[in-house]
C-alpha cells in the first residue's frame, strides 16, 4: 500500500501537468483543422508521428533512469571516472535515439504519402516532398529537446529522492505530444 501511495504522490502532479500540455496541443490543432485538410499527408501521419516521438521519449527516460540506478549500485573507485562513463553512455543513447528518430521520420513520410495516394486523397508529389522537412525536423528537434529536459530533470528528481520513472515517463509523452503539435501547427501556418 505504501508503494501505491508513493507512486500517486510522485506522479499525480506530473500527470495533471501532462494532461494540460496535451490539451494545449489539441487546442492548437483544433484552431487549424481547416488547413490540415489541405495537407492529407500530415493529417494521416500526425497520430503516428506523435506516437513515435512519445515512444522515443519513453525510451530515453527509461534508459536514463536505468543508468542512474545501475551507477548507484556499481561502486566505482573514482567518482570522476563514474561521471565520464555515465555521460558517455547517456550521449550514446541520445545519438542512437536521434538516428532512430531520423529513420522513422523518413519512413513515416513515405508511408503516409503512399497511404494518401492509395486512398485517393488529393496529393501532388511536389507538395508532398515539401512536408518531408517537417517530419525530420519535428522528430530530431523534439527528441533532442526531450533528451535535454529529461536528463536535467532526471538528475534533479533523483537527487531529491523521487523515482524518476514516475515523473519522466508521463512528462516525456506529454512534452512530445505538445511540442510536436506546436511544430506541426507552425508548419501548417507557413505552408
Amino acid at each position: 500500500m505504501r508503494m501505491v501511495a508513493k507512486i500517486l504522490r510522485e506522479s499525480l502532479l506530473v500527470l495533471v501537468v501532462a494532461s494540460l500540455l496535451s490539451t494545449i496541443g489539441g487546442i492548437g490543432f483544433e484552431a487549424l483543422k481547416e488547413k490540415f485538410y489541405l495537407l492529407p499527408i500530415i493529417l494521416i501521419a500526425l497520430p503516428a508521428l506523435n506516437d513515435m516521438i512519445g515512444d522515443l521519449g519513453i525510451i530515453l527516460s527509461s534508459k536514463f533512469t536505468t543508468i542512474i540506478y545501475l551507477q548507484k549500485k556499481q561502486k566505482m573507485q573514482k567518482k570522476q571516472k563514474k561521471k565520464v562513463s555515465e555521460r558517455r553512455e547517456i550521449r550514446e543513447i541520445i545519438m542512437v535515439v536521434l538516428f532512430v528518430a531520423f529513420v522513422m521520420a523518413i519512413y513515416l513520410f513515405f508511408l503516409s504519402t503512399t497511404l494518401a495516394i492509395l486512398t485517393k486523397k488529393h496529393v501532388d508529389l511536389q507538395s508532398a516532398f515539401k512536408t518531408l522537412p517537417l517530419f525530420i525536423v519535428s522528430a530530431l528537434f523534439i527528441v533532442f529537446f526531450l533528451s535535454l529536459i529529461l536528463t536535467t530533470l532526471g538528475f534533479f528528481v533523483y537527487k531529491k529522492g523521487y523515482d524518476p520513472n514516475n515523473i519522466l515517463v508521463p512528462l516525456a509523452t506529454a512534452l512530445a505530444d505538445a511540442f510536436n503539435l506546436l511544430l506541426v501547427c507552425l508548419f501548417v501556418l507557413m505552408f
